[in-house]
């Protein structure tokens, strides 16, 4: 599973998220990012990181 799926196609996993969906949603809007993640040289940040190590740990 991805941060993308995570976060941008599944509302009920992305409740599990929600220091990463705070720390998306303080900067833009919660489309905005899932338009955004879609491109691939973009890096990540800390919502990403929050979500990864939710998801491997």
């Amino acid at each position: 599973m991805t941060v993308k799926e995570v976060i941008c196609e599944d509302e009920e996993e992305r409740l599990k998220y929600e220091p990463a969906l705070v720390a998306i949603t303080v900067d833009e809007s919660l489309k905005r990012y899932c338009q955004c993640i879609n491109i691939p040289d973009l890096w990540g940040g800390k919502s990403e990181l929050l979500v990864l190590s939710k998801l491997c740990g």
